[in-house]
């Protein structure tokens, strides 16, 4: 049997149906939408969801005992298993629900408790929002924020280097989290799967835990999960946040993963 190109059983027409924006005209041109990195337009089924919460059961989540309220229940616990399996998370508890990347960026960046002399492990192509609110922080409570180049040179060109990257780690003392984008935003660069997976397996090595000086790793994934497989198991991240409005989502509903779940519970993170 003849195999067909991609290209040839890819219909850009019928896609096109699925987003009604794009069926809008200025001047009598259709049009071009090349901003997907900010926020991606919305599909006509994501529509129809909305549409059917705002005229079937439009009330509060969590606290109304009626049919409606009880409905928003279900529907957000359905949510939070897709999500689940959509990362590969072992547990839907270990989803929580936000505004967007930034703000589960910030609820583990400033629900962590820190003392003065912690560090914090930045890449070299962090998005902002992933680089504030270390600066922040470092400001308010003292700690510290380095920041470790892809290979060590300042070429734009560079690639990250994950023997590079786990050398400089173990120079440093004090590292209590390693926060980094997996795939930037400003370039397109992205770490593999495995070289994040090397990470953690040294964040988490007998050797440091041993020493007490085990850390977290966090991804900004905000970027990637809506073009590639993630898989937070085979990854064995302890956070992870992304934007549902980056994958033809609604604006305002963003997640972040947490490993631990019970760690809210333990007062480490409010």
């Amino acid at each position: 049997m003849t195999q067909l190109h991609p290209l040839q059983v890819f219909d850009v027409d019928q896609i096109r149906k699925d987003f009604p924006a794009l069926a809008t005209e200025r001047n009598g041109r259709p049009p071009i939408y090349l901003d997907n990195a900010c926020a991606t337009i919305p599909c006509q089924q994501v529509i129809d969801t909305l549409n059917d919460y705002s005229i079937h059961f439009p009330s509060c989540g969590d606290r109304s005992p009626h049919y409606w309220g009880k409905k928003v229940d279900h529907e957000v616990a359905r949510s939070r298993d897709a999500i689940a399996r959509f990362i590969n998370a072992s547990d839907p508890d270990q989803i929580i629900f936000t505004k967007n990347t930034t703000e589960s960026l910030n609820l583990v960046a400033r629900g962590l408790h820190w003392e003065r002399g912690d560090v914090v492990v930045n890449g070299d192509r962090e998005h902002n929002s992933n680089r504030t609110v270390w600066v922040d922080i470092s400001r308010e409570s003292g700690i510290q924020r380095k920041v470790i180049s892809r290979d060590g040179t300042e070429s734009p060109h560079a690639e990250f280097d994950v023997d590079y990257f786990l050398g400089e780690l173990k120079t440093i003392d004090n590292i209590k989290m390693v926060s980094m984008t997996m795939s930037s935003n400003l370039d397109g660069n992205s770490i593999s799967a495995s070289d994040i997976r090397k990470v953690c397996d040294y964040a988490h090595s007998e050797e440091l835990q041993d020493e007490l000086q085990d850390f977290y790793v966090m991804l900004d994934c905000a970027q990637i999960v809506p073009h590639k497989p993630v898989d937070v198991q085979a990854m064995a991240v302890d956070f992870m946040a992304f934007s549902v409005h980056k994958m033809c989502g609604p604006t305002g509903l963003g997640v972040c993963y947490m490993k631990d779940p019970d760690i809210l519970e333990r007062g480490l993170v409010s």
